[in-house]
């Protein structure tokens, strides 16, 4: 997968040009010091930024600054803002371990564009979010003791052999059996977030090369990224792009289709992996939750290399990759000792 962020001046500039001037400059300055601001650009363990997290605060405030517009607030970081940015994430339908982000991120510009100023209310918030976000939200670790990748994949395949199976031109029943399909399978060896799989496109998938492209645009990370696709697969992406897609009537480099042939969008899909996996596997589960399971899958199976699963799902912190580590342990000791046992 190859990754890139400009982390050149100029890039650097234009990340924050919607700013008041003022704020504009402290942030210019302090990433075009060596000396002054050095204390400034590292986190709590004295790691320097990263190139991606330059990138992604900036574009945390950027979204503050927006919101604060739009509300007749003033351009600044302040309670009201804050308020405001998080109300519209929750509008959005954000979930709170990503607005608690999104007030960390905040807290590391504020530092940077005031380093005068009391932050200490907006720490506190932080930790209060967080708190709350930890306490409401749904272990990953019992989902993923109950399913694997594995069975995903097999699933997968086995959906879209069945649904291929139909007599051409494919009744709907069948062209959403092998969809469905196609998405879980895709979701396991290809680990993208939500909403860079339900905005791909045919042209972005390259089948001679074996390989899919997700552009910048899609992605979280504003980066993009290209991943190999398993041989096993290309066989049946070949019969969704060559055969059954223009059979239905997909409009010109639509990937993912609706009855109809209409575009299938992201709240379709993820209704659709809800029930699929509701009804397959007794457990319903979400298309954040392939992540998951490549994630759990590669610590797993490849130990030796840590960082794997940061590779595979492009994770910007080694925190996050190490909570995946504790839970692939955890099922791996448990496999083994129910192997023990029988």
């Amino acid at each position: 997968m190859n990754i890139h962020i400009d982390d050149s001046p100029a890039a650097i500039a234009a990340g924050c040009r919607t700013w008041p001037q003022q704020q504009q400059a402290a942030w210019i300055a302090a990433h075009n010091t060596e000396t002054e601001f050095d204390d400034l650009l590292t986190d709590g363990a004295g790691r320097s930024w990263k190139p991606v997290t330059r990138y992604t605060v900036a574009r945390v405030y950027t979204r503050l600054l927006a919101v604060a517009d739009a509300e007749g607030l003033p351009p600044e970081l302040s309670p009201a803002t804050v308020r405001a940015l998080i109300s519209d994430a929750q509008t959005r339908g954000c979930r709170l371990s990503t607005i608690v982000g999104y007030v960390w991120a905040l807290f590391r510009v504020g530092r940077v564009i005031g380093p005068d100023q009391d932050l200490g209310w907006l720490a506190a918030a932080g930790r209060r979010l967080q708190t709350e976000a930890e306490r409401h939200t749904p272990r990953k670790s019992a989902v993923l003791k109950q399913v694997s990748a594995e069975q995903i994949w097999s699933l997968g395949i086995e959906m879209m052999t069945t649904g291929a199976s139909a007599p051409a031109p494919w009744p709907w029943a069948a062209v959403q059996q092998f969809r469905d399909g196609l998405y879980l399978a895709l979701g396991i060896v290809v680990p993208e977030r939500r909403r860079a799989l339900a905005a791909l496109r045919c042209p972005a998938i390259d089948l001679p090369s074996q390989m899919v492209r997700f552009p910048a645009v899609d992605r979280k990370t504003a980066t993009a990224a290209d991943y190999p696709l398993p041989p096993a697969l290309v066989p049946y992406l070949s019969t969704w792009i060559n055969d059954i897609l223009p059979s239905h009537g997909a409009e010109d480099g639509t990937f993912w289709i609706g009855k109809g042939g209409r575009p299938a969008g992201g709240p379709a899909l993820y209704a659709a992996m809800r029930k699929v996996t509701s009804q397959k596997l007794g457990v319903s589960l979400s298309p954040h939750r392939l992540r998951d399971l490549a994630a759990t899958f590669a610590i797993e199976r490849i130990p030796e290399i840590p960082i794997a699963a940061q590779s595979v799902l492009d994770h910007r912190s080694a925190d996050m990759t190490r909570r995946y580590q504790r839970t692939a342990s955890q099922i791996l000791a448990g496999r083994r000792y129910q192997t023990a046992v029988d």
